[in-house]
Parts: structure tokens; sequence; C-alpha cells
């Protein structure tokens, strides 16, 4: 899937997704809003009262859940082939999915998390760490909530080793190609917003609710749309005949191959499957041991 093929048909698609209803834009606006409280209360009201703004925080916290529940479903009907922008209903589930989207997320940045106090410290080569780290992650964090939808299992989201597999059964390469296609409109869009709202702030701080209200929304909304289509399982139709069948099929791209051939590809499958493998257990370590260190780190005072 080259980088023409994805603009033309996801990326294009997502652009105009999020604009497809005026009305559920708008509401994810206003609880983007909602979790944005603190923000809204310092920059656009001018409240510095820092008891005030400690109690805002926990609330926009909480309503942040349903927005981020949101986007999850948002993903969910790509999965399911829906065009429209998903109806806001069932909101205790939708809260609860925006739970384990935040969970899910917190687990695999976790390092970032870690490195955190160190970056504001030492800088230099943690920064550099910081930003490679998290660029890399994120299609990983959207192949696992990928995992989840499909499974329909929250755990889903952390088998480490299946979701490695089914990266490189997406391939590496498109995911790259997905990357870049959808991350070049993003960024584009998220600089000109900047450009309007430091534009409007000269005439009122209220041109800050820009920011929230349509920006942050339809960022959002588009990017999971993105993610949604390009991450969306593929069918698969089932063999026709028995086992000798599904062993061409899984190793092989032509039914005609030698046996020769095809135990070849069975090779490099289960290599690709150990290199999987190795990556797992790497990230998983780094996961945990920058989980431990940070509860350390804490407890300690450091």
């Amino acid at each position: 899937m080259g980088i023409d093929e994805i603009m033309n048909g996801i990326v294009h698609d997502a652009l105009r997704y999020s604009l497809s209803d005026w009305r559920r834009f708008l509401v994810l606006g206003i609880i983007m809003g909602g979790g944005a409280l603190p923000g809204i209360a310092d920059c656009v009201l001018g409240i510095k009262d820092l008891a005030f703004l400690g109690r805002l925080i926990i609330i926009g916290f909480l309503i942040g859940f349903l927005a981020l529940g949101y986007l999850f479903k948002i993903m969910r009907s790509s999965f399911a082939g829906s065009a429209e922008l998903p109806k806001f209903n069932s909101l205790p589930d939708m809260y609860m999915d925006g739970v384990k989207f935040f969970i899910v997320y917190v687990v695999y940045i976790m390092p970032v998390i870690f490195i955190a106090p160190i970056e504001v410290v030492s800088g230099g080569i943690w920064i550099v760490f910081e930003i490679v780290y998290t660029a890399m992650i994120i299609p990983l964090f959207l192949m696992s909530l990928a995992n989840m939808i499909n499974s329909d299992t929250f755990g889903a989201a952390f088998k480490f080793i299946e979701i490695f597999n089914k990266m490189g059964d997406k391939g590496w390469l498109n995911i790259i190609n997905w990357y870049i296609s959808t991350g070049i409109p993003f960024l584009g869009i998220f600089f000109m917003g900047i450009i309007i709202i430091m534009i409007a702030m000269l005439i009122s701080p209220v041109g800050m609710l820009l920011l929230y209200l349509i920006i942050n929304p339809y960022l959002g909304m588009y990017f999971f749309r993105s993610a949604g289509l390009f991450y969306k399982p593929e069918k698969t139709s089932k063999a026709e005949n028995p086992k000798d069948t599904i062993y061409r099929q899984k190793y092989s791209e032509n039914l005609n191959e030698s046996d020769k051939v095809i135990e070849k590809r069975k090779k490099l499958f289960e290599l690709k499957k150990t290199i999987n493998k190795i990556l797992a257990v790497i990230l998983v370590t780094t996961i945990m041991l920058s989980a431990i260190c940070t509860i350390v780190f804490s407890i300690l005072g450091i």
C-alpha cells in the first residue's frame, strides 16, 4: 500500500469524516472543552487560584475519559464499516472504553513517564529518546487498540507477541507509509490551527477556545478514523480444501509453488515470528522496568 493510495483513500476519507455531522462534532468539542477546564480557567478566564484549579484538574481528568471513549468508538465503528460519526449513546460503556483506552496508553508510554523527570534535569539524549520512542510506540499502541476491538477483551491490548505478529502481517512498510500519509495533514492542520489561535488571542483570550472546541476534536476524529480504516482487519476466506491447501495458503503466495520454495517461505515466516517474540520481550521488559523505577523513585522521593 503506497503513500498515494493511502492519501487518496484513507486520508481523504478521514479528512471529510470529521465534518460529516456538525452536531456530533460540536458535542465532542464541548466534552473536550470540559476535559480542558483547567486550561480554560487559567488562560481564558484568568483564574489563578491553585486550589480551585486543582479541583478543575480532577474534574477535567474524569470528563476526558468520555472523549477518549468516543475516539475509541470511532475506531470501532470504522472497523464495522460505518461511514458516519457514531452516536453519543451507551455513555457508561463509552466511558469505560475511555478508561481502558487511557490505561493501555499509560502502559505503552510508561518509559516516557519514567524519563520525564530525568529529561528536565539532564535533557540531551533523553529528549531524543522520548521523541523517538513516542513516534515508534504510537503504531504499536493503535494495533493494541485494534486487537482489543477484534477480540472484544481488554487483555488483548497486552498480547504483545500477537500484536507484533499482526503488525508484521500488516507490513512494516505499509505502516510507515500510513504514518507519514496521516501525519503530514495532521501536523499541517495543527500548526495552521495554532497560528489562527494566536491571531484570535490578540483580539481576545477567548480565542483559546478554538483549540478545545474545534481543532482538538477535528484532529482526534481525523486521526482515529484514519487509524480505524488502516488497522481494520482484512476479511479472509475459508479454504475449501483441507490441511495441504491451508498449509500452502499460509506459507505460499502461489499454490503452484514447489514444496522446496514453500518450505523456505515457512522458515522465513518462523524467523519473523521469532523476531516478533524478541521485540515483544524487549518492549515488556522496558515497560516493566520503567514502571518499577517510577514507583520506587516516587516512594523514595527522588
